[in-house]
């Protein structure tokens, strides 16, 4: 009785065996078959992949205020109050010599910009160059705030 019953299980066995064989065999005998199927996990991959970018991208624009980093902000206002280069670039001098912090602040008001101003000229040695800076930023000082520079 209990080789009856080992026999029918080695049989069942034998069974699901040749059956899977043959499922893989049928499978394989039609090869566009497996080329479709490849190719629609391979698109639904790359757009899976894609659609991660796009939520990545998303969430850090929305984490990083625009104006998170206080050089941008200060070149992004120096360029909407409608400054040229070569103003921009006499600014942007300026702030990395006085190591400012916040550069932006020396558009606040002609007090600022004048105390800003006042502090890096006296770092200039050459009499004329301060007189010629000085002269460039009474201009910006006046395009911006419509006074002259202030100290």
């Amino acid at each position: 009785m209990i080789a009856t019953l080992i026999a029918q299980q080695q049989l069942q066995r034998e069974q699901i065996v040749h059956g899977l064989r043959e499922g893989f065999r049928a499978k394989t005998e039609d090869p566009s078959a497996a080329y479709t199927g490849f190719v629609i996990v391979l698109v639904l991959g790359v757009l899976a992949v894609a659609a991660l970018a796009v939520i990545g991208m998303l969430q850090r624009r929305r984490q990083t205020p625009k104006h998170s980093h206080p050089r941008r902000l200060f070149v992004e206002l120096t360029r909407r109050v409608q400054l040229t280069g070569v103003q921009r670039h006499l600014l942007g001098r300026m702030v990395r010599h006085l190591r400012l912090e916040h550069p932006a602040a020396m558009l606040l008001g002609p007090q600022m910009l004048g105390e800003y101003a006042r502090r890096w000229l006296a770092d200039i040695p050459s009499e004329a160059v301060r007189r010629d800076t000085r002269a460039r930023l009474d201009h910006i000082s006046r395009h911006l705030f419509d006074t002259p520079l202030a100290g």
